[in-house]
């Protein structure tokens, strides 16, 4: 997973769009390659993918402090 901050006014412009509980705007973006990553099966657990992602973005990775 790759971290990078967002243009400037950006993120204001996603999360008055798409903020997720208050959480911000975080997005989880899915850049798998067909040729190596099974699709069908990645779908399987496409909820639980979006469920971890959302928990840790709330949760934050240090001290409880939400990303």
């Amino acid at each position: 997973m790759i971290a990078e901050p967002l243009e400037k006014g950006l993120a204001e412009d996603i999360e008055s769009v798409f903020g997720l509980d208050k959480q911000g705007p975080n997005i989880l973006l899915d850049d798998t390659l067909s040729s190596e990553v099974d699709k069908n099966l990645r779908n399987a657990i496409k909820d639980s993918i979006v469920q971890g992602f959302q928990w840790g973005a709330r949760e934050g990775p240090l001290c409880d402090e939400p990303i």
